[in-house]
């Protein structure tokens, strides 16, 4: 884990790199229901400092020494992608029932 940054600038092909090696990762059905935020701009990460700061809880660990790092890379996903892929007909499954 990684406490603080600083704000030197990535080298060249950094971010490229991280995402194809996220790209890589196991997905199910090889549906790929995910998506990466890339922040790479000052003014991006600093809106997204901003939000996390407003969000924090009282008492909650201050976020102040990781925000220097040139670049955040936020992962999403999309549940309704997985759904939809295990209930095509080759799966089985013609629900979306999520126990299964």
């Amino acid at each position: 884990m990684v406490r603080a940054f600083t704000s030197d600038p990535l080298d060249p092909g950094v971010a490229q790199r991280l995402l194809t090696a996220a790209n890589r990762a196991p997905s199910a059905g090889f549906s790929q229901g995910y998506a990466m935020l890339v922040l790479d701009r000052p003014a991006q990460l600093r809106q997204f400092w901003d939000l996390l700061a407003d969000e924090q809880p009282a008492g909650a660990p201050d976020v102040d020494p990781v925000t220097n790092a040139p670049l955040v890379i936020v992962p999403m996903s999309c549940k309704d992608i997985y759904l939809d892929r295990y209930a095509r007909q080759d799966k089985g499954w013609s629900g979306r029932d999520e126990s299964r």
